[in-house]
């Protein structure tokens, strides 16, 4: 059904830098840890976290020949306190199913995933795992539920 699977991101998350947001002091400023930082930037953590769940865990998503493409677009990627001791991952983004031989849109859907995490960089680390996985599986139900319709463009689901 996918031929690939891709995740882009703005310019400011395109980085590795482990990044929070204190709400309770200004919504709009973010921050970087200055001791814990992704293995990768997120648009390729949550890239890599996409193809194994949607290729049934294999890690390397199956080349189908005439196959859909995912785009995903990240929007946010972050830790969001609300207060000192209490905080929040999120991951948002736009999904959008592209037609196999050229960028049509199929279908499109906006995703916003919030999972509950601690004070620190170790429970955000933990909880925008588990904002991963959801996120992922949103994205897998969304698909199934659209799944005569993919199949009619993208081939056998």
């Amino acid at each position: 059904m996918l031929r690939q699977i891709e995740v882009q991101a703005p310019s400011w998350l395109d980085t590795p830098a482990m990044q929070y947001r204190l709400s309770y002091a200004d919504r709009t400023r973010r921050e970087a840890y200055a001791a814990s930082s992704w293995a990768a930037p997120p648009a390729q953590l949550l890239e890599h976290k996409l193809r194994q769940r949607l290729s049934g865990g294999t890690g390397s998503m199956p080349v189908q020949a005439g196959g859909c493409r995912l785009r995903v677009d990240l929007d946010e990627f972050v830790q969001d306190f609300a207060r000192p001791e209490n905080s929040q991952a999120i991951i948002e983004a736009r999904v959008s199913l592209l037609a196999p031989r050229s960028d049509s849109l199929l279908a499109r859907q906006h995703f916003r995933v919030v999972q509950p995490a601690g004070g620190d960089a170790p429970s955000g680390v933990v909880a925008m795992e588990s904002a991963a996985r959801r996120f992922g599986d949103e994205i897998e139900n969304w698909l199934s539920q659209n799944s005569s319709e993919t199949r009619k463009h993208c081939g056998p689901g």
